[in-house]
């Protein structure tokens, strides 16, 4: 299981696409730094309105991550014209696709790991103080939060994958669902966009508006029906895609 895992990393560092994890984990965290330094209205700005405000650009930074490299992942070997040797590789299809599996949430928590340690490390550069444990305990729980609730959305990513074999296609696809589906979300509609329900609850869970102009304010969400949901079509997504991917073939 190691080497499988090990190969999986080596063809995504071939891709450039471990650039772009880092890339997405600090760049939102930088832009909000640099909005609170030169922003003229110093009085409402503190540890807790830099974590929980104006986080578009992380969400949607991390949903286009959770979306492309799933999608790459699961196709590359279509992509690198190599899927004829991993099929006659001697390992089966299961024991890879597993090994992908792996390797992607091993992505997603590197994602959300740098992304957590950038905005602590320019939240304090910014305030000169230790963040409250309980805005820290907020913060901890939200990030598990995202790390499981996106690894369990990017089942839908790999089973579109596993139908396309194309990780072009693959990305239209989901990117072009979510774009969509997106407006629903902001009418009490959050299960019609999945992509959105991370950041629904992530906003209930730091008690705040959180994103996109109040759009959580009034809404009820339940999280763990929220949590539920997400299982069921992850399980669903994962069933379908394994089928899939267990009957696949070298065409291209």
């Amino acid at each position: 299981m190691y080497r499988t895992i090990s190969s999986e990393f080596l063809k995504l560092r071939r891709s450039k696409l471990m650039l772009l994890v880092m890339i997405s984990g600090i760049l939102p965290s930088l832009i909000k730094f640099l909005q609170f330094l030169f922003s003229k209205d110093s009085g409402e700005q503190s540890w807790e309105a830099f974590l929980t405000t104006g986080k578009e650009i992380l969400v949607l930074g991390i949903l286009i991550t959770v979306i492309l490299v799933p999608a790459f992942l699961f196709s590359m070997e279509y992509h690198y014209k190599t899927v004829s040797y991993m099929l006659t590789s001697g390992v089966s299809r299961i024991h890879i696709y597993l090994s992908k599996l792996i390797s992607l949430f091993l992505v997603i928590s590197s994602l959300l790991a740098v992304s957590g340690l950038s905005e602590l490390l320019f939240g304090f550069i910014l305030f000169r103080t230790v963040i409250s444990g309980t805005l820290l305990f907020k913060f901890l729980t939200v990030t598990l939060w995202y790390a499981v609730a996106y690894f369990l959305l990017s089942s839908v990513v790999i089973m579109v994958s596993a139908l396309t074999k194309r990780f072009v296609i693959t990305s239209v696809i989901t990117l072009g669902y979510f774009m969509m589906t997106f407006p629903f979300q902001l009418k009490n509609s959050i299960y019609l966009c999945p992509f959105m329900t991370p950041a629904a609850v992530a906003a209930k869970l730091y008690g705040t508006d959180y994103i996109f102009n109040n759009a959580y304010k009034d809404m009820t969400i339940n999280n763990l029906s929220v949590l539920g949901y997400l299982i069921v079509l992850a399980v669903i997504a994962t069933s379908v895609g394994l089928s899939l991917y267990k009957n696949s073939d070298a065409a291209s």
